[in-house]
């Protein structure tokens, strides 16, 4: 393994295997080839230390820029994976509109008081409440449409999900967890006014 092609048609076939392999990140694959590098020639099986000449500066020259252009198409991949929206938003409000009455059937209260938390937190009437869930909305949509956000919602805090929601960035995100929030203060027994901090 002591001529530049050898060491070329390595590198190629772990850029591949990064390709191949999504999670695995350049650096990654470097760290593995240098792990790889040093344990050949620590056997005897890879003379490091042969004449550099220009072939083989060349030959390092285009490893490196090849690595460079699996790094950086790794981290767009990743990028784009983590731009991606959460499922919940295009999740349809309808579908779970019905865990969130029976979440608080179960526990006493009703279907009325969930329709007026939502009502209370959009601005919804309970007409097009009814009709948004009628037509499939999604929840990025269902937030996006509601006539008008309560202001007073940003009075809704505590932890929901493992997640305290006024620390929440993303503003849609942010609405489902107050709805969230609230109808798990519903299922808990909290009186309806103190809910919509009247």
């Amino acid at each position: 393994m002591t001529d530049t092609k050898t060491r070329t048609e390595l590198f190629a076939a772990l850029g591949e295997l990064a390709e191949i392999i999504p999670d695995m990140r350049g650096g990654q694959v470097m760290a593995a080839v240098g792990e790889l590098c040093a344990d050949l020639h620590g056997r005897g099986l890879w003379d490091a230390t042969a004449e550099p000449n220009a072939e083989a500066d060349r030959g390092r020259h285009l490893e490196q820029t090849r690595f460079e252009e699996i790094a950086t198409r790794q981290k767009e991949q990743n990028g784009a994976r983590k731009m991606a929206k959460h499922r919940i938003y295009t999740t349809s409000f309808a579908s779970v509109y019905p865990h969130y009455v029976a979440k608080a059937e179960k526990k006493g209260r009703t279907k009325a008081e969930v329709d007026r938390i939502i009502r209370w937190l959009t601005g919804y009437s309970q007409k097009r409440l009814d009709s948004q869930i009628k037509k499939q909305t999604d929840f990025e949509s269902f937030f996006a449409e509601a006539p008008q956000l309560n202001p007073s919602r940003t009075l809704i805090t505590g932890v929901i999900c493992g997640v305290r929601v006024e620390d929440i960035k993303e503003s849609t995100m942010r609405e489902i967890r107050y709805l969230d929030k609230m109808v798990d203060e519903l299922a808990k027994g909290k009186a309806i006014e103190k809910i919509l901090r009247e």
